[in-house]
């Protein structure tokens, strides 16, 4: 038997009541979402990357000592408890561990989720679903092409791979972020010296396909943008910079 000294039960016993202090706060935060969630009702937006971003970026600077990725994981899944108290999001996504690391990431564990083995199968499924995630490749184009509603909402990176969260609304009230185009890569050479004073992203997707991401610091540059894209195009969406 291991023998406990006096002062490793007093630290127990610390750890014990900062538990419960923790357990506590989390079900007075519960209650509130529960509050919220009647207000989101009337707006039927239960998810809004802005605010979660908000509430990392501002827990990071005042909290330096703490890890950041400690901070965003932590507080995902607190989050994402929670509002499983307004609603427990319907998410498709392809049948691999890449996909389900990168839902985590963004929606956290609490979401009920649709495997899937297919783009075709994610795409016939699509209007039943709250959400999809795919990475961004063929896969993303197979998906989205000849789909009206379909906006990127949020996205996660790891490894020079990126995934999005696709959704049906686009994302409202982001005051600086990112704007997502699909497009041909000939159509892009038109344009792309139009793009000369703006910070963008190209991801080549395919072999005749890339996506642009072009940074945006307030809500006037968003239609300037779209005008700036005079080729056929896939508008995407607006969606917030998660670096920060």
């Amino acid at each position: 038997m291991i023998k406990i000294s006096d002062d490793l039960k007093n630290l127990r016993l610390s750890l014990d009541n900062i538990n419960n202090s923790i357990a506590d706060l989390i079900s007075q935060r519960i209650d509130i979402v529960k509050r919220v969630g009647k207000i989101k009702k009337q707006k039927k937006n239960f998810y809004v990357p802005e605010r979660e971003k908000f509430i990392f970026k501002t827990l990071c600077e005042k909290f330096p000592e703490l890890d950041k990725n400690i901070i965003k994981s932590l507080f995902t899944e607190i989050i994402s408890g929670c509002r499983s108290y307004e609603k427990i999001f319907e998410v498709g996504l392809l049948n691999d561990v890449w996909s389900l690391s990168a839902l985590i990431n963004i929606l956290g564990t609490f979401t009920s989720n649709h495997f899937m083995n297919d783009v075709s199968s994610l795409k016939e499924k699509y209007n039943s679903l709250d959400y999809v995630l795919i990475s961004l490749d063929d896969n993303f184009i197979s998906l989205v092409e000849n789909l009206q509603d379909i906006f990127v909402i949020n996205y996660y990176e790891k490894d020079e791979r990126k995934f999005f969260l696709l959704g049906k609304t686009e994302n409202t009230d982001i005051l600086s972020g990112k704007i997502g185009f699909l497009l041909e890569k000939n159509n892009f050479a038109k344009i792309k010296d139009r793009l000369y004073n703006q910070l963008y992203k190209v991801y080549n997707i395919s072999e005749n396909y890339i996506y642009t991401e072009i940074d945006y610091s307030k809500q006037d540059d968003i239609e300037k943008i779209k005008n700036i894209l005079s080729v056929p195009h896939k508008y995407m969406g607006i969606y917030p910079d998660n670096n920060f």
